[in-house]
């Protein structure tokens, strides 16, 4: 797999791949929180943003799409979030 700074090693990229489904799986806690109505998935959901926005260099686009639903959950959910 190359990249721009150069290649990419099989244990880099297999680690990289673990610390990608992590974070996802950080998002979809803080995305059931949020459902929820808790606002610590409000809490949780902030940190981890920048992190799985970094994920989209595994060229899945798919990984855009929780930022700004849970910046909409957050948003109507407003003060009711316990």
């Amino acid at each position: 797999m190359a990249l721009a700074g150069g290649q990419l090693g099989e244990e880099r990229f297999s680690a990289l791949g673990w610390a990608l489904v992590g974070v996802c799986g950080l998002e979809v806690v803080a995305g059931i929180w949020l459902w929820q109505g808790r606002r610590r998935g409000a809490r949780l959901g902030l940190p981890v943003t920048p992190f799985a926005l970094a994920g989209s260099g595994f060229a899945l686009p798919f990984l855009l799409l929780p930022a700004p639903i849970r910046a909409a959950l957050v948003v109507a959910r407003g003060r009711s979030l316990r």
